[in-house]
């Protein structure tokens, strides 16, 4: 994942875990990765539950895993975590529905504490001649159809979701674009017949396709935007006091 290296096996021939990450790299040696979680589908090999129960985690994160509670309104079938070292194991079902809502996010944070940096939930892209533009929001806000806009119009496209920072250097994290249907992305959808994201109103896209460019690995911070669309509200660019930016941003950039 940019900086990262992991390394995500399953016992899965037709595993979709992977779909969120249109970019890979040459496998590396043996102990070369920084995190490996593997996931083992329940329903492919016979594994006594009783066991893999004993051995689970005794974490918040691991009761909720049980549960069939991976993240916030991500759900499905209850799951067991294992934990050594820098190997997680996963044993449940439909494993592929855990690595983008939950582990994503979860090892660039580990990442980015082990290492010194800042993960941040944002989109971002760099204006011709300058500095990267990052963009913060909840979601629905308008983020990925202004990105869009911005790359269509001489951006270069950087991050969609994730982004690591190092002081003012910004690390984008290569992963597929999630849009939805609607007037900015309804014929793209339709006429490249874009796979289905997790959620049933989104699909996802390589920004490689819609940009004919592979994403730069690194920019200069430029600006630090909030994306905040309201059709009922004129269209218009706002400075920000950092007081109420920064509290934006705990509610909604901060891993």
């Amino acid at each position: 994942i940019n900086l990262s290296r992991d390394r995500i096996p399953s016992n899965r021939t037709d595993y979709d875990g992977y779909s969120n990450s249109p970019r890979f790299v040459a496998p590396p040696g043996p102990g070369r990765v920084d995190y490996e979680v593997v996931c083992v589908d329940l329903d492919a090999d016979p594994v006594d539950e009783r066991i893999v129960s004993s051995l689970r985690d005794r974490t918040f994160r691991a009761d909720r895993f049980r549960g069939g509670f991976y993240l916030t309104h991500h759900h499905g079938a209850p799951a067991h975590l294992v934990t050594r070292g820098n190997r997680i194991y996963v044993f449940g079902r439909r494993l592929d529905r855990v690595i983008w809502p939950y582990f994503t996010k979860h090892l660039l944070t580990v990442f980015a504490v082990d290492h010194d940096l800042l993960h941040l939930k944002a989109a971002a892209f760099i204006q011709p001649g300058s500095g990267a533009n990052l963009l913060f929001g909840r979601g629905s806000g308008g983020k990925t159809v202004f990105l869009t806009q911005a790359c269509v119009d001489g951006g270069t496209f950087l991050s969609n979701t994730h982004v690591l920072v190092d002081g003012l250097t910004v690390h984008g994290i290569p992963s597929a674009m999630r849009v939805r249907h609607d007037r900015c992305f309804g014929e793209l959808i339709d006429s490249a017949g874009l796979a289905p994201h997790l959620e049933a109103s989104e699909y996802r896209v390589d920004p490689a396709l819609l940009f004919d460019h592979q994403p730069p690995a690194q920019a200069t911070v430029r600006n630090l935007c909030i994306i905040d669309y309201d059709a009922d509200r004129p269209r218009r660019f706002e400075e920000m006091d950092v007081e109420p930016f920064a509290a934006f941003l705990d509610l909604f950039a901060f891993a």
